[in-house]
């Protein structure tokens, strides 16, 4: 039995015989807010440089024709992927009026966000370390869980 905490999606169905619709309308992402554990040049093992590192909490949401991602530090970005795919002009950088699209966005990134901090409250997930300033070790030698 798959545990009710659990989030994500069973894909059997999808694998054995293939999707009619997608299984989701929109994907979110987060990065950032280390809470001051990062150490050393690299973050993870494959090396994500200390310049690439947020020290805010970065949010974002991606559907097929809209993205938006909330980034406190360097200004929020959104663009519409049907007429730019190639996310070349953020149309918040033009002064008035954000796209109505850009409130919906914003709102299921809140939405999303409160879903996260519901499920790490229920499941008594602490923010902290999570062990990026210990040095790198194989997975199989390596018996940390990280959340």
């Amino acid at each position: 039995d798959v545990p009710g905490y659990t989030q994500g999606k069973d894909l059997m169905a999808w694998v054995r015989g293939g999707a009619r619709r997608p299984l989701h309308d929109a994907i979110f992402a987060q990065v950032g807010n280390y809470h001051g554990h990062l150490l050393g040049k690299n973050s993870l093992p494959s090396g994500t440089f200390a310049a690439g590192r947020r020290k805010h909490l970065v949010e974002a949401v991606r559907t097929l024709t809209h993205s938006y991602i909330r980034d406190p530090e360097y200004g929020d970005e959104a663009y519409d992927l049907q007429t730019d795919p190639q996310e070349l002009k953020n149309v918040l950088n033009g002064g008035g009026e954000a796209p109505s699209w850009v409130d919906d966005l914003r709102r299921r990134v809140d939405q999303w966000g409160q879903e996260c901090a519901n499920l790490r409250e229920r499941l008594g997930v602490v923010p902290g370390n999570r062990g990026f300033d210990t040095p790198y070790r194989p997975f199989r030698e390596n018996r940390s869980v990280f959340i």
